[in-house]
């Protein structure tokens, strides 16, 4: 029998297997729901992004942040979302990164999952689903909270007894410029196939020109000063 302690452990060892673009821990995680590996992208350019959406969102954050590593958080006003703002979620984020705060779960995520998360964290949302992906989406923010850059990730879920494919932007938000990251902007759109296959993998990380472990071509981890 887990506890949180034990899960708060899991979410610091996927988190950075996601911060250095390995997979063990997130496929072994994720298997748990028989669910695919995921494609994990650190720091996509906005054209190289799928759907509508996520290239709207990515190239709003670049241009709120100014020159920044990221945008502030106050900076940031739902309503200028335009046609992404329901597939937009607003997470706070808690515990030094942690765990997170649904604070604006988008009308769209939450039709096509089944269920509005706003006010839950993503602790509850493995606990009350039973299922990783909650685990997955703590570990994801976390690992960008440390790394401050945007990540991209396709992953698949389990809603309304079917497998959904999501494309994920987390684009974190800081409490002042070089301040603290505070919050994250979240695209998250359901994708046309479902579930995820290795050749979707393999077509995702060839498209963006990289080798189909994801790491090739990346830069290495910054220290804790962005360094």
């Amino acid at each position: 029998m887990t506890g949180p302690a034990d899960d708060d452990a899991r979410v610091r060892l996927v988190a950075a297997e996601i911060a250095a673009t390995r997979r063990e821990a997130v496929k072994a995680l994720l298997r748990e729901g028989n669910l695919a590996q995921p494609v994990l992208i650190w720091d996509p350019p906005a054209e190289t992004l799928p759907t509508e959406q996520l290239p709207h969102l990515r190239r709003h954050w670049d241009a709120l942040r100014a020159g920044n590593d990221m945008p502030a958080a106050d900076a940031l006003k739902p309503e200028d979302l335009g046609r992404a703002i329901g597939f937009s979620i607003l997470a706070d984020i808690e515990r030094d990164g942690l765990d997170f705060r649904y604070r604006v779960f988008g009308e769209k995520v939450a039709l096509a999952g089944g269920v509005d998360w706003t006010g839950h964290t993503g602790a509850e949302m493995a606990e009350r689903t039973g299922m990783p992906v909650g685990t997955f989406y703590r570990a994801a923010n976390l690992a960008a909270v440390e790394r401050r850059k945007a990540l991209f990730t396709m992953h698949t879920a389990q809603a309304r007894e079917r497998t959904i494919t999501w494309a994920r932007l987390a684009l974190p938000l800081a409490d002042a410029p070089g301040g603290q990251v505070v919050r994250m902007l979240i695209g998250a759109v359901p994708m046309d196939q479902a579930p995820l296959t290795f050749a979707d993998i393999f077509a995702m990380n060839a498209k963006l020109g990289i080798s189909p472990t994801g790491s090739a071509g990346l830069p290495p981890r910054p220290n804790r000063d962005g360094t």
